[in-house]
C-alpha cells in the first residue's frame, strides 16, 4: 500500500521502527511509503558471505562491489570457472520437517554476461526449480521435481536488481538446499563449460519458512530478523481549515 499527498507538501509518516519525511513531485514519479505486513527472512548472513549462511562451487568470489540496493559496497560478484558442470552461487543445505513450505530468493543483477539464473529448493530428488529471464524479467521456465511442488514463484525489481524468488513445498526427508545457479544463455543447460569473464552479482538472500512472498529486504547476520507490521496513521485535520484542500490516494 503507498500513501501519496497532492498537490504539494510535507508529511511524517510514522511505522513501528521509523519516519519517514515525505514530500511529493509529481503523481506519475512518487511512490510514497510502503506499507508491509508481518515477515522474517530465516536466512543467515542475507548480504554477506559467510559459511554459516551461504556455500558456493565452481564459481570464484569478489566480495566489496560497489552498486549495491543500499548505495555502499557490499555486493559480490560470482564469476563461473572453466570446469564443465554446475556453477552453484549457493547450495546451501537447511534441516527441515517433511511438509514444510517455504520461499527462498535471491537479489541477484546482471551485466556480466549470463541472461538467466535459476533459484530453487530440493532434497536432490524431490522440489522445484524456476529459471529467470533477467533480460524480460519474467519467469523463463519451472520444472517440479520428484514428489516436490512449486506454489508459486516470481522476479521483482528493486532499483537496477531483480528479486527473484520461488515458493515450494518440501515433501519428504530432512535435508533440503536453497540453490543459486547461473545457466547458460539457451535457458535450459544447467551443466555447462563455464567462462571465467561471465556470471552475476549478487547482494541479499531470503528465506521464509511460513513461504511468504519477499517484499523490502531484511537484512541479517547471525540469527534470523522479523520486521513487524507497519501501522499507518495521517492526520488530515488541518486539510479541512478555511481555505485547505487535500487528497489521498491508496493504490
Amino acid at each position: 500500500v503507498r500513501l501519496a499527498e497532492f498537490p504539494t507538501g510535507t508529511t511524517t509518516i510514522t511505522d513501528n521502527t521509523a519516519e519517514w519525511s515525505i514530500t511529493p513531485t509529481q503523481l506519475y514519479t512518487y511512490q510514497g511509503a510502503t506499507i508491509e505486513k508481518v515477515t522474517t527472512n530465516d536466512a543467515l548472513y542475507s548480504d554477506e558471505y559467510n559459511t554459516a549462511g551461504w556455500q558456493q562451487s565452481a564459481v570464484t568470489r569478489t566480495d566489496g562491489v560497489s552498486g549495491d540496493p543500499y548505495g555502499t559496497s557490499t555486493a559480490r560478484m560470482y564469476l563461473e570457472t572453466t570446469g564443465a558442470g554446475q556453477h552453484l552461487i549457493d547450495l546451501k543445505t537447511l534441516t527441515l520437517t517433511s511438509g514444510t513450505t517455504f520461499t527462498t530468493g535471491y537479489l541477484v543483477k546482471g551485466g556480466l554476461g549470463r541472461r538467466y539464473v535459476s533459484a530453487w529448493g530440493d532434497d536432490g530428488t524431490n522440489g522445484g526449480m524456476v529459471v529467470f529471464d533477467l533480460q524480460t524479467k519474467t519467469v523463463h521456465s519451472q520444472e517440479a521435481r520428484g514428489s516436490g511442488t512449486i506454489n508459486n514463484a516470481g522476479i521483482t525489481q528493486i532499483g537496477d536488481w531483480d528479486l527473484v524468488w520461488v515458493n515450494v513445498t518440501k515433501p519428504v526427508g530432512t535435508a533440503y538446499r536453497t540453490v543459486l545457479l547461473t545457466i547458460h544463455d539457451n535457458g535450459i543447460s544447467e551443466g555447462f563449460a563455464g567462462d571465467v569473464t561471465k556470471g552475476l552479482y549478487v547482494q541479499h538472500k531470503f528465506i521464509n519458512l511460513g513461504g511468504g512472498i519477499p517484499s523490502s529486504l531484511i537484512k541479517t547476520t547471525t540469527a534470523a530478523v522479523t520486521r513487524n507490521a507497519d501501522a499507518l496513521s495521517y492526520d488530515t485535520a488541518n486539510w479541512f481549515a478555511d481555505g485547505q484542500a487535500g487528497t489521498i490516494q491508496v493504490d
